[in-house]
């Protein structure tokens, strides 16, 4: 985490010394070189929260249980499509550097990883579609319905207060298991 707000500092103070340099060495409008400076930004901040995503992922231990990918991934696809043709769109018509590193790209990427995601629980904590909550995050969960497990997390960023789960039914006693057995604190 610490990783992640010192790279973005950094990528802040580039962006403004950018911003300078350009302004200084050329001819272009000052709208152009503060888009250009803003685009190369948030391009870098994305690189640095992809990082972030893969190291978490990474450290969050072996898979104990794998409930699948995410239901919702054929409209998270639908979106990110749209937003891959508008930002087709927009090189096409206006074809500049600028548009290069568009903000439309940049989501389209974030959801599209979303999409592929994976609800999973692992050894440190659960992995839900892309976003990782350590155990000691989970403040509390109960089943809704045999098929939904209703979690609530604490934290401020790759959070999700409180959220339903969709697990299969063919899995719900081993969810429960690993939950009493990690969880036993909070029940």
């Amino acid at each position: 985490m610490k990783f992640f707000w010192a790279a973005t500092a950094l990528l802040l103070v580039i962006s403004l010394g950018l911003f300078l340099v350009f302004v200084r060495l050329s001819d272009a409008s000052v709208f152009y070189l503060a888009t250009l400076s803003f685009n190369l930004t948030a391009f870098g901040l994305f690189l640095s929260f992809m990082v972030l995503l893969h190291s978490k992922n990474r450290n969050s231990g072996a898979v104990l249980i794998d409930c699948g990918p995410n239901p919702r991934r054929l409209i998270f696809l639908f979106f990110a499509a749209g937003l891959g043709v508008s930002y087709a769109y927009d090189v096409s018509k206006f074809s500049t550097v600028a548009a290069g590193f568009s903000p439309e790209l940049l989501l389209s990427v974030c959801i599209f990883y979303l999409a592929l995601g994976r609800l999973q629980f692992k050894q440190n904590g659960l992995w839900r579609y892309g976003l990782f909550a350590p155990w000691r995050n989970v403040v509390s969960y109960e089943w809704v319905d045999v098929t939904t497990l209703k979690v609530e997390v604490r934290g401020l960023i790759h959070s999700f207060p409180s959220v339903s789960l969709q697990i299969p039914s063919s899995q719900k006693q081993i969810v429960s298991d690993l939950l009493a057995e990690h969880l036993s604190d909070i029940r």
